[in-house]
């Protein structure tokens, strides 16, 4: 979906960045390290973000965003739930409640942490929040398939929790995405959290 596709080009180009001596405590060193699977270094790079943007709303909510990413993938699930769950903060005060991509963003990788740890009653809250707001930026239009893509884990955790009647309404709203857009590709595709970390239920 757009929404994400958004923040995902905003990633990339960040990360396009040289990491020099006077950057590589930065959002976009921390995105560089990210993408290259340097967790630990994404981290500190993250971490540091925030102290030194400490004045931004929008930066400390990047930077706990991505902070949360990178422990997620380093299985510190609790630090990585506290963080989304700050970065959330961040991104609403910045835009007065409004819905926007990093909320919605922010929202839906959580989830996704719960759904890839096993947690999958946890992930139920967080895919609700970004569903709403997804549906108020009109994902449906702008990323069909991605949409689709992403409400499948959504489907599948309402499944494993016996919320048959749910999950019911959310596969129709995949079908109808998918039967709508014949041969239309996704623009987002979904990165999983390390599979490693999946909790003891």
């Amino acid at each position: 979906m757009r929404i994400l596709v958004t923040l995902g080009l905003f990633m990339a180009l960040a990360a396009c960045v040289g990491i020099g001596p006077e950057s590589k405590y930065s959002l976009a060193a921390g995105d560089e390290f990210y993408a290259k699977g340097r967790y630990e270094e994404a981290k500190t790079a993250y971490a540091a973000s925030i102290y030194r943007f400490s004045s931004s709303m929008m930066a400390v909510g990047r930077g706990r965003y991505g902070l949360a990413r990178s422990q997620g993938q380093l299985c510190e699930f609790d630090d990585a739930v506290k963080n989304f769950t700050e970065a959330s903060k961040y991104f609403q005060m910045a835009f007065d409640g409004k819905p926007n991509i990093f909320l919605t963003q922010s929202y839906f990788e959580l989830a996704r942490l719960y759904y890839d740890y096993g947690d999958y009653s946890g992930a139920i809250t967080p895919f609700q929040k970004a569903v709403v707001l997804a549906d108020d930026l009109n994902a449906a239009n702008r990323d069909p398939i991605g949409y689709a893509d992403v409400l499948e884990d959504y489907r599948a955790a309402l499944e494993k929790t016996e919320n048959t009647s749910r999950a019911i309404e959310i596969q129709g709203k995949i079908n109808s995405l998918r039967k709508s857009h014949p041969g239309v590709k996704a623009s987002f595709h979904v990165v999983r959290f390390n599979v490693k970390c999946k909790r003891m239920q």
